[in-house]
């Protein structure tokens, strides 16, 4: 694979390019293929700033979307395998931000990640104690129509 570095040459008003290793994060651009631009294929960001702000508006992302899908379970008349799969979700997303952004980003971001999500994960286990809670009530009410039909009625 050809790595490039492209500089621009101020005195001279001309651009170049360099092949050369360069280590940092490689991501990949979500560009759509145009004739007039260039074809990139990965980016390798070196900047630690730049890469905290690529790395934030990744979790952004992947957080609004999360988000919605947490709001729609804990608004909705869910059963409680919506509101497990959607605490999964949540998990996992705790073990990514735990993995991958831990190192990366600063303590203060890390921690405004952390809490973010700690919060969707405890109003999900509400969720989903009340919904158990709401069980446990129509089984024994169920239990005791039950039983008063099978004693019956006296006079």
């Amino acid at each position: 694979m050809n790595t490039y570095a492209i500089q621009k040459d101020v005195s001279n008003k001309r651009v170049g390019r360099k092949k050369m290793v360069i280590g940092g994060y490689e991501m990949k651009p979500n560009l759509k293929k145009h004739p007039s631009m260039v074809s990139v294929d990965h980016v390798t960001i070196v900047s630690p700033n730049l890469y905290e702000n690529t790395l934030l508006k990744q979790f952004r992302i992947a957080y609004k979307k999360l988000f919605k899908k947490v709001i729609l379970v804990l608004e909705e008349d869910s059963t409680g395998t919506d509101s497990a799969l959607a605490l999964d979700e949540v998990a996992k997303m705790k073990a990514i931000l735990k993995e991958k952004y831990k190192h990366h980003v600063s303590k203060k971001e890390y921690h405004k990640m952390w809490k973010k999500l700690s919060i969707l994960q405890s109003e999900l286990q509400q969720k989903q104690e009340m919904i158990r809670n709401i069980d446990l009530l129509m089984k024994s009410f169920m239990m005791q129509n039950n039983y008063e039909e099978e004693r019956g009625k006296s006079r």
